[in-house]
């Protein structure tokens, strides 16, 4: 009976800079699941590289039995 979620490992700075009025291009995320291997990563972002702030990037993955992990970079 799996009931453990995938690991999600965040590619690159975390947290992360940007400059501001440039282009924010994020490095990403991958998952790996004991019991299926790699894992699909979905990612959302309010990153807002027009205005000074602080600003989430959240990643989410979900295995093939529906346990789900989530994890976050802060731009």
């Amino acid at each position: 009976n799996d009931n453990v979620p995938p690991v999600i490992t965040i590619n690159g700075s975390n947290p992360a800079s940007v400059e501001l009025g440039s282009t924010y291009t994020d490095a990403g995320a991958t998952a790996f699941d004991e019991f299926h291997g790699d894992t699909a990563v979905t990612s959302s972002s309010d990153v807002d590289t027009s205005t000074v702030g602080t600003y989430t990037v959240s990643y989410t993955a979900t295995d093939k039995d529906g346990n789900t992990a989530t994890a976050s970079r802060t731009v």
